[in-house]
């Protein structure tokens, strides 16, 4: 699962465009709560070398709902890093922009799985239901190591 750094361009257009990652503190950030571990989901922005590390960003609103986070984003609110597929919406219409490529963060769980019991044979449903996800990923440029996210040119990105 690729994460873009997003914002509206209203809430730039207000608030002004960060020049480097420090003049991130003075910005408005919509954190995302991790239902399970009711943790706040960090923030990653990439360093001079492109590395994308983690930042202790004050978070100006929260919530558990990734749609809801993008709805906030897409209204002006802060900036929020969205996985790719809830910022792909907003990314086409231009109700959001993109400040740097996508990132996959360093969690090995950071990904969209199917969950099924072992067997030794699968069920035709389970594996039919599989082969049908599968196909509609590949037929919007998704698979399994790779993301429409990847060939997205964000609007902004600014030197570090």
């Amino acid at each position: 699962m690729d994460f873009m750094t997003c914002v509206s361009p209203q809430y730039l257009e207000a608030h002004g465009t960060p020049s480097c990652a420090d003049d991130f503190q003075q910005h408005s950030w919509i954190g995302f709560r991790i239902k399970e571990t009711q943790q706040l989901q960090p923030i990653f922005l990439p360093n001079e070398k492109g590395e994308y590390l983690p930042y202790e960003l004050e978070r100006s609103h929260i919530t558990d709902d990734g749609e809801t986070m993008a709805h906030m984003c897409t209204d002006g609110l802060g900036f929020a890093q969205l996985p790719h597929f809830l910022a792909k919406s907003g990314l086409n219409s231009g109700a959001l922009v993109s400040l740097f490529p996508c990132f996959r963060p360093p969690q090995a769980d950071s990904g969209v799985f199917a969950i099924y019991p072992k067997r030794d044979y699968l069920p035709a449903k389970v594996r039919v239901f599989i082969e049908f996800m599968m196909s509609s990923l590949e037929s919007m440029g998704e698979s399994a190591n790779k993301t429409w996210a990847e060939s997205w040119i964000p609007v902004v990105d600014f030197p570090r």
